[in-house]
């Protein structure tokens, strides 16, 4: 008997059409559509992810439920529970803001009475006028995720507004000490999102991490052939996390519009 080989492990999944930006029954109006040119080679692929994530973060702006409509969003979404590594989202959030970004976290209670007093502590910092620049804390699911959103002139759109938030996202935070299988990355990449995580068992199915050949078996990623995700090596170090958080502003204010078009393209489909 050869573990390595005769053992094949079934992860478990998600309807990705639920969170899919061109999901018309989830996105309503701001669904995104498919674009096509002819060209003299046939037709070609012109679908702007990167606009309509743009418009998207305009409304959500103007309609004070994320902070900034330029700047970086990166999403914490999940359970306040303390194996989704709430303890290290200060350390994230603060790198978040020395890099000149915002963030959103957003999940709901689950009776971890440690998680839930680190969430509380987030909501006074984010609710201090120093910080309402760049971080929104939520913690009812139905009203802050799952109702219909509302924009700056009340008008009432067909899309829930986790889902717009989520779409709006350039970054997902998923800092879990443990997963049995990470579930949220994989909703990340229906929106064409880069990953952030530990390289913990149960993300390493759906994170390919760039930059990290002693991880790919030698293969080098990065944005432009694979990589989908910033990974640190221990799911204990804020720092190590705090870098990760660095390193992906790096690589997305080191590419081009176009590029980074090109790997919300591909991280989506």
């Amino acid at each position: 008997f050869r573990p390595e080989e005769d053992v094949i492990g079934i992860t478990n999944g998600i309807d990705t059409s639920v969170f899919d930006v061109m999901n018309e029954g989830r996105f309503g109006g701001y669904t995104l559509k498919k674009t096509f040119e002819i060209t003299d080679e046939g037709n070609r692929e012109t679908t702007d992810y990167l606009t309509h994530q743009k418009k998207i973060k305009e409304d959500l702006c103007e309609a004070g439920i994320i902070p900034d409509k330029e700047k970086l969003l990166f999403l914490f979404i999940g359970r306040y529970s303390s194996e989704k590594g709430i303890d290290m989202l200060p350390d994230m959030i603060e790198e978040v803001r020395r890099q000149g970004g915002q963030c959103v976290v957003m999940g709901l209670h689950t009776g971890d009475s440690t998680a839930s007093s680190k969430i509380e502590a987030l909501k006074i910092f984010a609710a201090k006028e120093s910080n309402k620049d760049f971080i929104r804390v939520y913690d009812d699911l139905h009203k802050d995720q799952l109702n219909l959103f509302v924009d700056k002139s009340e008008k009432e759109h067909d899309v829930r507004k986790g889902w717009l938030i989520r779409a709006a996202s350039s970054v997902v935070m998923v800092p879990s000490h443990a997963e049995a299988c990470g579930l949220v990355p994989m909703e990340a990449h229906c929106t064409g999102a880069l990953v952030v995580a530990p390289y913990v068992q149960g993300l390493r199915d759906m994170c390919y991490p760039v930059g990290r050949p002693d991880l790919t078996k030698g293969r080098s990623l990065d944005l432009s052939n694979g990589g989908n995700a910033v990974v640190y090596d221990s799911h204990e170090d804020a720092g190590m996390a705090s870098a990760a958080i660095s390193d992906a502003f790096r690589l997305l204010d080191g590419i081009s519009d176009d590029e980074k078009n090109a790997f919300m393209k591909r991280t989506h489909d």
